[in-house]
């Protein structure tokens, strides 16, 4: 007869827990295209994490944001869509990992002018 070993069965892993929300985001102007840059940090990004990113003109307007792309583990997206005109406009960041999702952190992004009349981020704040 063989004395089985003493141990503790294997635990199996748990189901993974939702991704957290960005934090730090932070907005420029691509010099050459005119893009709205986005980049932000992840705290827990994981394997297989990829940000969804939408933006909304008008605060007032229901329902108004609307998915404009996504991004993976460089956690920087470039709006090439964005055309100049509003004073301010927000973006969402959102991770997500397999049908997991963290909470949606968003920004407001206000316009202005800089050097030489060139349109530039004159504030970034957290949207309410």
């Amino acid at each position: 007869m063989l004395d089985l070993a003493q141990l503790d069965p294997i635990a199996l892993p748990g189901p993974a827990a939702a991704p957290n929300p960005v934090t730090g985001i932070t907005v420029g102007i691509d010099t050459v295209t005119g893009g709205i840059i986005l980049n932000w940090k992840a705290s827990q990004p994981g394997p297989g994490t990829v940000y969804i990113i939408k933006r909304r003109l008008n605060s007032a307007c229901p329902g108004g944001w609307q998915y404009i792309g996504s991004a993976g583990s460089d956690k920087t997206f470039t709006d090439n869509t964005f055309t100049p005109g509003p004073d301010s406009v927000q973006y969402s960041v959102q991770a997500q990992r397999s049908n997991l999702f963290s909470a949606a952190t968003a920004v407001v992004v206000n316009f202005g002018t800089g050097g030489g009349g060139q349109f530039a981020v004159a504030s970034v704040k957290m949207a309410a």
